[in-house]
């Protein structure tokens, strides 16, 4: 990585984030409602990717930061942990997130352009993985090589149980998922299947354990590890899911980093060539990630991000806001209120992860700090999803 873009939060930027408030002007919907745009300027380095996929797509900064946020989380989850709270314990920096817009409004065209860098990863190491397969099949039988593991770990469509699969055989997963109708059976979303896809993700959310008997095994399988959980859906599809009770009682909606776009349509140009300089932003996330992902696995597991004492106490002063204004202002959505501030803390694992690499000139080594600026930028993001 020898790109260098110097771009960190600003003096202004930390004046306005020391607020834990946003700082916008608001957008005016047709049907009357104030919405508050996407944070891009407040959240440090990652915003100017955040900014410049934006501008490449032709879409609103939102649909960008969804993306962008996904596939930090995609690459990072195996690797990083954070620690904000002693008594918490390790937090996992996988996120489950959901974008809501009609077909064609360019939830594709987005999610590709930040995510090929790790399909090309993918695709590389299941090359490989074909090249051991052949060895192995070759091989006396006395010699002792291991049996090789499909490396595979994109999830693109499929069963709950095929996402399992991926996980029980990599240690996590990273599902992108472009229609959500796919993961519920169809448009139709029979309760058995909704049901079924409820209690797997819920389970594997905070790196939890999920248990299941294996056709045809005696004894059911036990299965754990990290899932980021990217999906897109239409609105027909995902907002009577809100309503739903089978959603709502499961308490799975709360997990869900939710978000619907504002419409941007934007005219296309003969000869239109993409900016050199978003080129050289985007070029530097992808090579981000790509150092996240290929970075040499911890001995003890993950490394770990680590909130110095400044971090902690805004994400502490954010965590009993949350517990106040659950019962106030926030009483209609409790549940996602009360999930708030762990959303904002490996929102903030994120950040610190994604800085650490953007200011290094190589793979930074061992754990990592989490910074004031930081914690402000998890919190200012998890003020928006609040507000969505």
């Amino acid at each position: 990585m020898t790109t260098t873009i110097p771009k960190q939060i600003t003096e202004k930027q930390m004046t306005k984030a020391d607020t834990m408030n946003f700082d916008y002007e608001p957008i005016q919907t047709e049907c009357g409602l104030n919405r508050m745009p996407y944070p891009t300027d407040q959240i440090g380095a990652l915003g100017d990717a955040v900014a410049a996929v934006a501008r490449v797509t032709k879409k609103d900064d939102a649909m960008a930061g969804q993306a962008i946020i996904s596939a930090l989380a995609g690459a990072t989850q195996a690797r990083y942990q954070a620690r904000y709270f002693d008594d918490v314990g390790d937090v996992p920096l996988s996120l489950f997130t959901l974008t809501i817009a009609k077909s064609a409004h360019g939830k594709s065209h987005v999610s590709k352009l930040c995510n090929e860098t790790l399909r090309a990863v993918e695709k590389r190491l299941y090359a490989q993985y074909k090249r051991d397969c052949a060895v192995y099949k070759n091989a006396e039988k006395e010699a002792l090589i291991p049996k090789p593991i499909n490396p595979l770990f994109i999830f693109d469509a499929g069963t709950i149980e095929g996402l399992i699969d991926v996980i029980e055989r990599n240690g996590y997963c990273y599902a992108i998922i472009d229609e959500m109708a796919t993961m519920l059976g169809g448009h139709s979303a029979k309760p058995e299947n909704v049901m079924k896809l409820l209690g797997s993700i819920s389970s594997l959310w905070s790196n939890g354990r999920h248990t299941e008997v294996k056709r045809g095994d005696d004894d059911p399988r036990q299965v754990h590890g990290d899932l980021t959980f990217s999906a897109n859906g239409q609105p027909q599809i995902i907002k009577p899911m809100f309503t739903s009770p089978l959603w709502r009682e499961q308490g799975t909606i709360p997990r869900f980093l939710v978000c619907e776009p504002p419409v941007k349509k934007a005219p296309r140009v003969k000869g239109q060539k993409i900016n050199p300089k978003d080129k050289v932003i985007i070029d530097r996330f992808n090579a981000i990630t790509r150092a996240i992902f290929e970075i040499e696995p911890c001995a003890l597991g993950k490394y770990t991000a680590r909130a110095d004492n400044e971090a902690e106490g805004i994400l502490t002063d954010f965590y009993n806001e949350m517990l106040k204004r659950s019962e106030t202002d926030y009483l209609e959505i409790e549940s996602y209120a009360l999930r708030a501030p762990e959303h904002a803390g490996r929102l903030a694992g994120l950040l610190t992860v994604y800085r650490c690499y953007f200011e290094a000139d190589d793979s930074p080594k061992g754990d990592l700090t989490m910074t004031k600026g930081d914690a402000l930028g998890g919190v200012i993001l998890m003020r928006y999803y609040l507000h969505e």
